[in-house]
C-alpha cells in the first residue's frame, strides 16, 4: 500500500538513518515472506536490501556480489517478529522509493502508530 510520509512520519524518522533517502515515495507491505530480486542492475532496476530490527533499530545492509555468483537472488526468507526488511528500489537511475516490509502482526499496530 501507498502512504504518504505524514502517516507514517514517527516510523520514517527511526528509518531515516539506515538510508540515505529524502524523497516522498513510501509503500508498506505486510508480509511473512520476501524473496530478493534484482540485487544486481537487471534491465535497468536495482534493489538494495536493509534489516532493520523494530527493538533496538540496528541495520544490517546487504551489498549484493556479482550476478555471476549472487547466492541471495531469487531467495526467498521469512520475515520474523521484530524485523524488517527496507527496500530501496531504482529504475535507469531515477529513485522510485522505498518500501518496508513487515511481518503482518504488525498491521494493526503499524496503522494506529503505534509500532
Amino acid at each position: 500500500m501507498k502512504i504518504k510520509k505524514s502517516e507514517i512520519e514517527s516510523v520514517i524518522g527511526k528509518i531515516q538513518n539506515h538510508v540515505d533517502y529524502n524523497g516522498k515515495k513510501f509503500f508498506v507491505e505486510f508480509k511473512n515472506t520476501l524473496t530478493f530480486y534484482d540485487t544486481n542492475w537487471s534491465g535497468g532496476t536495482k534493489n538494495q536490501y536493509i534489516g532493520i530490527d523494530l527493538n533496538s533499530l540496528n541495520s544490517k545492509s546487504f551489498n549484493a556480489p556479482a550476478p555471476w555468483f549472487n547466492p541471495v537472488e531469487n531467495t526467498t526468507i521469512e520475515i520474523p517478529e521484530h524485523k524488517a526488511i527496507l527496500k530501496h528500489t531504482f529504475f535507469c537511475g531515477h529513485d522510485l522509493g522505498l518500501t518496508l516490509y513487515v511481518n503482518s502482526i504488525y498491521e494493526p499496530k503499524f496503522l494506529t502508530g503505534t509500532i
